[in-house]
C-alpha cells in the first residue's frame, strides 16, 4: 500500500478520507463533477460531497464494485487499529516545543508519521483527534495544544462523569430490584433522598435523579412510595403524609438554647404597660383538660360576685414579637397529635415551664369575663395575671360537677341553648383514640359533660373575643361560615341536635364554606353572630396570631392591618390546610391497620361492618363505616343501591398504600365481627 495524501489527486475509484471535524470516515469515489463528487461508503449508499470536504486520499482500487465493500472495511480496521496505538499526550508534547504555533491537519500527521505517512495513518490520527480532543484546541484549520492545567480540568470531569455513570448503573439496579437492602443500603445518601422525594417531588433531586428513576418506571412519588414499602427500605406505616407536610420533626439544640436563654416577661413592667391589666392571682382559676395533656391553654374560674371568666395562656407576651420564635412556630402551624407520635408547635421544656397553665403558676393569660343575660352573652376582655391552682382532667371534673363546679355546667347549657336559639346545628361524631402496643388498639372516646362544658365555654370565649376585636377596629381572622340560616331550617334533613350521620352530611351541604377572612360573617352552623380562633394560642399559630392583635392593643401599639394580616394569612394559609389534614389521614391509616389485624385475627374471615350511603353514584358509592366514623369511597355491586340505605360492607382486606378498602356490599349481615 503506497503513501498517499494528497487531497487534490481525488479521482474516481480512489479511497478516500473524509468528514475531518465530524466523525472522519472512509469511502470510495463513484463520480466526479463541477460540484464535488459523489462518493459510497461500506453499507453500499451513497451520496454527494463538497471537495473540500476529503482530507487524505488513498489509491485507486480499480473499476470492481464487487470489491468495494470488503477493501473499506480492511482500512478501515487497519485505521481503527492504528488509533488505538496512536500516543495522544505524545504528539502534545511535540507541540508544546512551540506552543504558540499552529499546525494543519496534513502538518500534524507528518509530525506524528513522516512524510510518507499513508491514509491509514491520516485516518488514524483524525479519530485520536476526536477521541482525545482536550490535549488540543482548533482555531478554523490549525491545532495548537492546550495547556497541562487545562488538560488535568478535563480528566477530571471525566472521572467525575465515569463515576456518574458508576453510580447511575448502581442506581438503576437497585431500583430494578437487583441489589440488597441492607442496613448500609439504608442510610446511603441515595436512599435518604428517595425518601426526602417520596414526600415531596423537589425539583434540584429529580433533576439528579430523573434519568434513572425514568428508566425504572418509577414516574410519581407515589410509585416511589410503594417501591420504598415493598422492598422494606421503610415500614408499612412510615408517615409520608408527615414528609410531605415538610412538618419539621424536631428543634434544633441552637434553638432550644436560644429559649432557654430568652429574656421572660416581668410582671411588674407588663403589669403597667398593658392597659385595663388585672392581677386575678386571688381567684381560684383551674385548667381542664384530657389525662394527656401537656400543653394547657386555658383555664376557668367562677365567682358568685363576678361570674363566669376563662384565661388563656398569654403567648404573645412570651414571644413578644421575636421574629426568630415566630418563624419556627409558623414552620408548624399547629401542634400534631397522631397516632404515633405527638409534635409540639413549642419545644416541650419551653411550653411546660414558661406557657401551659400548669399548677402552682403564675401565668399572664388573656381573660373574657362572662355571664348569660336572657339572650345575650354580656362579656369584657382583658390582660390579667392569674395563679392557676390545680389541673383537673375531664373525669376529674365529672367526679365532683355536683359538688364545686355545678355553676358550670348550667352555664354550659344556657350557651348550648342560645347558640340553639340562633340557629346552631350540634352534631358529635364518634372520635376514635388508637393506642399501638405490640397491635393496633382501637377505641371510641366518649364525649362526656365535662368536655361539652370547656367546648362551650371556650365557644362562648371565641365569640366574645371577635366581637371584642370588631368593636374596638382591631383586625383579626375571624373563622367564618357563609351558608343561609333559611336554607338549613327548610331543609327536610334539619334538626337542633343531630344524630343520624346521613342527615347530617347532606344538611352540611347547605352550612356553606368554611373560611378565614378579616372581614366578619357569621358562623351558621355554631348559631354565632362573631367566631374566631383564639383559646389556644400554645397548639396553634393562627390562635397566636390573633392574640398577638389584641396583645398589641393592650399595650398601645399598632397590630396588623387587615391587608398585612390578609397578605400574612395568604403565605401560610395552604401549608395549614395541608397540615390540618394530616391527623386525618394518618387515623384512616391505623384505622385501616386495624380492620387488616382483625382479618388476620380470624383467619382470612372478612369483617360486616355496618355502614350507610351517603351517596350513590353510577359506579361508586360514598358509604359512612358506623363503627368507625369515617367515609369511604367503594365500587357499586347492586342496582337497588340509594342513598340512605343502611347496609353492610363485607371486608375482605385493605390497600394500606392506596387508603382503600377491600370488600363488596352486602344486603344483610354474615357472621364476622368489626367496631370500636
Amino acid at each position: 500500500m503506497r503513501p498517499m495524501f494528497q487531497p487534490d489527486q481525488i479521482s474516481i475509484h480512489r479511497i478516500v478520507a473524509y468528514n475531518l471535524h465530524k466523525g472522519p470516515a472512509l469511502a470510495i469515489v463513484t463520480e466526479l463533477n463541477a460540484k464535488g463528487l459523489r462518493i459510497q461508503i461500506k453499507n453500499r449508499k451513497e451520496f454527494p460531497i463538497k471537495r473540500n470536504e476529503v482530507f487524505a486520499c488513498g489509491p485507486d482500487i480499480g473499476n470492481n464494485p464487487e470489491r468495494f465493500v470488503p477493501i473499506l472495511e480492511e482500512y478501515e480496521n487497519q485505521s481503527i487499529l492504528l488509533s488505538k496505538e496512536t500516543d495522544a499526550e505524545l504528539l502534545h508534547q511535540m507541540l508544546l516545543e512551540d506552543p504558540e504555533k499552529g499546525y494543519e491537519f496534513s502538518e500534524l500527521v507528518a509530525l506524528y508519521f513522516g512524510a510518507n505517512a499513508k491514509l491509514t495513518d491520516a485516518l488514524a490520527l483524525a479519530l485520536v483527534l476526536e477521541r482525545d480532543s482536550y490535549y488540543f484546541k482548533r482555531k478554523k484549520d490549525f491545532w495548537l495544544p492546550n495547556t497541562p492545567e487545562l488538560i488535568e480540568q478535563y480528566r477530571a470531569q471525566v472521572r467525575r462523569m465515569e463515576e456518574r455513570q458508576r453510580a447511575q448503573k448502581m442506581q438503576l439496579d437497585f431500583l430494578n430490584g437487583l441489589g440488597p437492602v441492607g442496613q448500609e443500603e439504608k442510610e446511603s445518601d441515595f436512599v435518604k433522598d428517595l425518601i426526602e422525594l417520596s414526600g415531596m417531588w423537589k425539583n434540584d433531586l429529580v433533576d439528579r435523579y430523573f434519568d434513572v428513576l425514568q428508566q425504572a418506571g418509577i414516574k410519581d412519588r407515589f410509585l416511589l412510595r410503594r417501591f420504598l414499602v415493598e422492598r422494606s427500605i421503610v415500614s408499612p406505616d412510615f408517615s409520608f403524609e408527615l414528609l410531605e407536610s415538610a412538618y419539621p420533626l424536631k428543634f434544633s439544640d441552637n434553638f432550644i438554647s436560644y429559649l432557654k436563654e430568652y429574656p421572660k416577661p416581668k410582671q411588674d413592667v407588663l403589669a403597667v404597660e398593658l392597659k385595663e391589666f388585672e392581677d386575678l392571682r386571688h381567684i381560684f382559676a383551674t385548667t381542664v383538660d384530657s389525662s394527656s395533656t401537656m400543653d394547657r391553654d386555658d383555664a376557668i374560674s367562677y365567682t358568685a360576685e363576678r361570674g363566669f371568666m376563662m384565661h388563656i395562656a398569654l403567648v404573645s407576651a412570651f414571644v413578644n414579637g421575636d421574629t426568630r420564635i415566630e418563624k419556627e412556630i409558623e414552620k408548624r402551624l399547629t401542634s400534631l397529635y397522631l397516632p404515633e407520635l405527638k409534635l409540639s408547635m413549642f419545644p416541650e421544656e419551653t411550653v411546660v415551664e414558661d406557657l401551659s397553665l400548669e399548677a402552682g403558676k403564675d401565668r399572664f393569660c388573656m381573660s373574657v369575663e362572662f355571664r348569660m343575660d336572657g339572650e345575650n352573652l354580656v362579656f369584657r376582655v382583658f390582660p390579667s395575671l392569674v395563679h392557676i391552682h390545680q389541673n383537673l382532667s375531664y373525669g376529674d371534673l365529672e367526679s365532683i360537677k355536683d359538688k364545686e363546679f355545678v355553676h358550670y355546667y348550667e352555664l354550659a347549657e344556657k350557651i348550648r341553648q342560645w347558640r340553639i336559639n340562633n340557629g346552631a346545628v350540634l352534631f358529635q361524631g364518634k372520635d376514635l383514640e388508637f393506642e399501638l402496643l405490640e397491635e393496633v388498639e382501637l377505641s371510641a372516646r366518649e364525649i362526656t359533660p365535662a368536655m361539652q362544658v370547656i367546648a362551650e365555654m371556650s365557644i362562648a370565649a371565641n365569640y366574645a373575643f371577635a366581637r371584642y376585636c370588631e368593636e374596638k377596629s382591631i383586625p383579626i381572622l375571624y373563622r367564618t361560615q357563609n351558608g343561609s340560616r333559611d336554607d338549613i331550617a327548610k331543609s327536610s334533613f334539619y334538626q337542633p341536635v343531630m344524630t343520624d350521620f346521613f342527615a347530617y352530611y347532606h344538611l352540611k351541604k347547605n352550612f356553606g364554606r368554611t373560611s378565614f377572612d378579616t372581614n366578619r360573617k357569621p358562623h351558621v352552623s355554631l348559631g354565632l353572630s362573631h367566631y374566631t380562633q383564639m383559646t389556644s394560642p400554645i397548639r396553634r399559630y393562627l390562635d397566636y396570631l390573633n392574640q398577638k392583635q389584641i396583645y398589641r392593643h393592650f399595650l398601645g401599639e399598632a397590630p396588623l392591618s387587615k391587608e398585612e394580616l390578609d397578605q400574612h394569612f395568604m403565605l401560610f394559609s395552604g401549608h395549614l390546610q395541608e397540615i390540618n389534614s394530616l391527623q386525618d389521614k394518618r387515623k384512616k391509616h391505623w384505622l385501616m391497620r386495624y380492620i387488616n389485624q382483625e382479618i388476620d385475627k380470624q383467619n382470612g374471615k372478612p369483617l360486616f361492618c355496618p355502614a350507610t350511603l351517603l351517596e350513590v353514584f353510577e359506579e361508586d358509592v360514598l358509604y359512612y363505616l358506623e363503627d368507625f366514623g369515617m367515609i369511604f369511597k367503594g365500587r357499586r355491586n347492586h342496582e337497588n343501591m340509594k342513598n340512605g340505605d343502611r347496609i353492610y360492607m363485607k371486608i375482605t382486606g385493605v390497600r394500606l398504600m392506596d387508603k382503600e378498602i377491600i370488600g363488596e356490599f352486602s344486603l344483610a349481615k354474615n357472621e364476622g365481627k368489626a367496631g370500636a
